[in-house]
């Protein structure tokens, strides 16, 4: 079931594309979001899968990935 926080998945073309839309270059995009350019490019070009660690930060941000779920609360 969708919330209204999830918002639908992009794809790497979709995401260079805003990236032109809009004047961006990923060497941009990636010093102001505070990551390693090569990453970002791998991410995008698919040779870093983005499931765990920063790569999975990456792809999130970039809205590769959903947000990562929230951890749950034990009942008490």
């Amino acid at each position: 079931m969708k919330t209204p926080e999830d918002k639908p998945m992009k794809t790497p073309d979709q995401i260079r594309n805003e990236f032109k839309q809009h004047g961006l270059t990923i060497t941009e995009w990636s010093r102001r979001n505070g990551y390693n350019r090569n990453k970002v490019y791998r991410v995008l070009c698919g040779i870093e899968k983005g499931n765990f660690g920063k790569c999975y930060e990456i792809a999130w941000k970039l809205g590769l990935k959903p947000a990562p779920a929230a951890p749950e609360t034990p009942n008490a």
